[in-house]
């Protein structure tokens, strides 16, 4: 007979594993509670008794008392350690490091298989956003023909602060550090890692495609300028990170970039530290969900939803599986704001269509279609030089159609070459 009570240990105790420790001790949940938290820094001042604190990994993995293993520490590379070990140990895992599953993911669904274990990982995407199990469970049967979405609540929360209280990027990124939001160091965040390696998971869950992360291109916030700014706020648009997933002619795309998003997108009004999703499926039409996804909390609560699962004997199916590739990136056409200072990138390009204009001080910029391909051969010098990327509109050159139907500057039908 097993137990009433299901034992926990928690690897780390930083913002996410602070945020468990408060869910559940506020919530009074009695399916679970923590029985070891081992941590790296014997120095620090935590909120926690020190009969629970350990500093040996150990101390967790073999402990045959403890029922669920939580990991919840910043180095990918000893997390996946951790939630190895477990899983051949044939424990309940959950895990709230996205880059972690997105890098190993192939090697973590068989371990569960090999062992009889089982892994969660909703705290890794979208914070409050209950959205692998939307996908895993509600959408299990579906054949989706989107998703897209603001996955990182810390860009989002500084492009908010730069248009809603005309700050400049490096006071609202001041901001987000002092809340807790951004990391010192916030590379994954600014330069659209994190929400890459979300769009990897999520690829599984909705589409059944397993995909490593360097397939998939990223483009950040960290080099707009004041006339990328300009230029958004004279058109009434605002800017926001959107990571995409869509099914078309056969083929998965995935990218995560910059949009520039009019008053009809519904991504318009998502600010601060919060996410959304956009899910678009031929049963179930369009839906979107939106919620906190930065922060200590929300966060804890998606890893304490997953406890909770794990208790109530839940896994994922992992039931679609999928031919399709990103092999056809030639076929995809993103319509871009594309600023450089350097003409052999923009001829690199290939822009189809395009209309320019001269900025101040040297700067050009263009708005035009460019393939999928072109683009990611081009992503490294772009980023290299300063030159920013912003995604207007999306459509395919066999069908030459919009994918989207809320294109910021025109609803207007254009005939691309």
């Amino acid at each position: 007979m097993s137990k009433s009570i299901k034992n926990i240990g928690l690897f780390g105790f930083g913002q996410v594993g602070q945020g468990l420790y408060t869910v559940i001790q506020q919530s009074g949940y009695t399916g679970a509670s923590i029985r070891k938290i081992v941590v790296k820094n014997k120095e620090k001042t935590r909120i926690v008794s020190s009969d629970l604190l350990g500093y040996d990994k150990n101390e967790i993995l073999d402990d045959q008392d403890i029922d669920i293993i939580v990991e919840a520490i910043d180095d990918s590379k000893e997390a996946f350690n951790i939630v190895k070990a477990a899983l051949e140990k044939k424990r309940l895992v959950v895990t709230s490091s996205k880059k972690m599953v997105a890098e190993n993911f192939s090697e973590l669904i068989e371990l569960q298989k090999k062992h009889n274990a089982t892994l969660l990982y909703e705290g890794s995407v979208c914070g409050s956003i209950p959205v692998i199990q939307l996908l895993d469970r509600y959408f299990r049967h579906e054949q989706l023909k989107s998703i897209q979405g603001i996955f990182n609540g810390t860009s989002n929360f500084i492009l908010s602060r730069i248009f809603n209280e005309n700050l400049h990027y490096e006071e609202a990124l001041k901001q987000a550090q002092d809340l807790g939001f951004a990391e010192s160091d916030p590379t994954n965040d600014v330069q659209a890692y994190d929400p890459k390696f979300k769009t990897v998971i999520l690829a599984k869950h909705g589409f059944g495609v397993t995909l490593k992360p360097e397939e998939v291109i990223n483009f950040g916030i960290d080099n707009f300028n004041a006339e990328d700014i300009r230029f958004a706020r004279e058109h009434d648009f605002k800017l926001k990170v959107l990571a995409t997933l869509i099914a078309e002619d056969g083929a998965v795309y995935a990218y995560v970039l910059p949009h520039f998003v009019g008053k009809n997108n519904k991504f318009y009004e998502i600010e601060n530290e919060f996410n959304a999703v956009q899910i678009d499926a031929p049963y179930a039409g369009v839906q979107f969900y939106t919620g906190r996804g930065a922060g200590s909390l929300p966060t804890g609560l998606a890893v304490f939803n997953d406890v909770k699962d794990l208790v109530n004997g839940q896994h994922y199916a992992y039931e679609k599986s999928a031919s399709a590739d990103l092999t056809d990136e030639t076929n995809l056409l993103l319509e871009i704001y594309f600023r450089y200072t350097d003409e052999k990138i923009k001829n690199g390009l290939n822009f189809i269509s395009t209309s320019e204009t001269d900025l101040p001080e040297g700067n050009q910029f263009i708005i035009g279609y460019v393939t999928l391909k072109n683009l990611k051969e081009q992503l490294p010098q772009i980023q290299s030089t300063g030159s920013v990327v912003i995604a207007t509109g999306l459509r395919t050159l066999k069908s030459n159609q919009p994918l989207f139907t809320n294109h910021p500057f025109s609803t207007e039908e254009k005939t691309y070459v």
